[in-house]
């Protein structure tokens, strides 16, 4: 048995009644073909840990290839569903797109909420059940997306902002935002990898949507169905994306599997 202490931020949170988390782990990197790594398993971990911290019940969906059984022994109410879809191409790579196949189960009729996150997401909300007010059946709510810089690889003239007291790149913030909440324009000013809906709106998205972004169906699917939003201040609602960490490693040649110490 692989031991593995798993290590987030505190905060204490309220659940939100009656809800299902789907947190999608693709396993292999489309980038470089790579099977599971320890630091993926690390991410997916915490991904899990803070998704559960925030519904009554999660359900991970992952490759079939791959034996993550083990998951359930480390976390209350929470269930592992090995899924075999067929590859898809998306921008010239070959992936698994397990998010659009866990969304096509419609697991969530018995549920009023649906939260969708990715397999290396770390969600950071206090007042979560809170925001959830703003919801009803014609929206859904959608994170601020930070990720973990190293020597701006990743900036993209994107905000910086401190976090933990380590510096961050803020995504796709729009400069005209309302009072507590605003209106997403475009896709990837909604985009954040993770959103929570009212099931009513997640009942109105065709997640069978073809196109060459498979990796975004969930997220897209969305957007193309019912209104984004966001909360005005990015501190309220947000996810530290790991995984751009490793990104940002990877374009300086360095393998974050060699630097334990940044996961």
């Amino acid at each position: 048995m692989l031991n593995i202490t798993c290590n987030i931020d505190k905060h204490e949170v309220a659940k939100i009644p009656n809800s299902i988390g789907i947190v999608a782990y693709s396993g292999k990197d489309w980038r470089n073909n790579l099977l599971l790594s320890t630091s993926k398993l690390v991410f997916l971990l915490k991904s899990i840990a803070s998704t559960s911290s925030y519904v009554t019940e999660t359900h991970v969906y992952h490759p079939a290839d791959e034996n993550l059984d083990f998951i359930k022994d480390y976390f209350i109410n929470v269930f592992t569903h090995g899924i075999n879809p067929p590859m898809e191409t998306d921008n010239d790579n070959l992936i698994h797109p397990i998010g659009k196949y866990a969304m096509l189960e419609k697991r969530w009729d018995d549920f009023d909420y649906v939260f969708f996150n990715e397999g290396d997401q770390v969600i950071f909300s206090k007042n979560l059940s809170k925001y959830i007010d703003c919801l009803d059946d014609s929206n859904y709510l959608s994170p601020h997306r930070l990720e973990r810089d190293f020597n701006k690889s990743n900036s993209n003239n994107q905000p910086i902002v401190i976090h933990n007291s380590i510096k961050y790149v803020l995504y796709n913030l729009p400069k005209n935002r309302e009072e507590q909440f605003f209106k997403c324009n475009t896709f990837w000013e909604s985009y954040g990898a993770a959103w929570i809906a009212k099931k009513e709106s997640v009942n109105k998205a065709d997640f069978t949507r073809p196109g060459n972004s498979s990796l975004h169906v969930p997220c897209l699917s969305m957007f193309n169905a019912v209104k984004a939003l966001k909360t005005s201040n990015s501190w309220d609602f947000f996810v530290d994306h790991l995984s751009g960490y490793n990104n940002a490693l990877n374009k300086e040649g360095y393998n974050i599997e060699t630097l334990p110490n940044c996961w």
